[in-house]
């Protein structure tokens, strides 16, 4: 459980630090449309966005995909 905490810190840091605003800026215009009634497609979006985020990371770090 201790893991899950540190990599949970690791990535709100990640997300909030004001260098990396593009994620939070991502996110308000993901959640524009909607209305705090339909905070469960919010909780979507953020999930989805999470979880590509996270798969991009990984196939980079495996040398899956690489930039130019």
């Amino acid at each position: 459980m201790t893991e899950f905490l540190l990599y949970l810190k690791l990535g709100l840091t990640h997300v909030l630090d004001w260098q990396a605003y593009d994620h939070v800026l991502f996110l308000i215009v993901l959640v524009a449309a909607y209305n705090f009634s339909n905070w469960k497609r919010i909780i979507i979006l953020v999930s989805l966005f999470t979880l590509g985020h996270t798969i991009s990371l990984l196939l980079a770090n495996f040398n899956v995909v690489s930039s130019f």
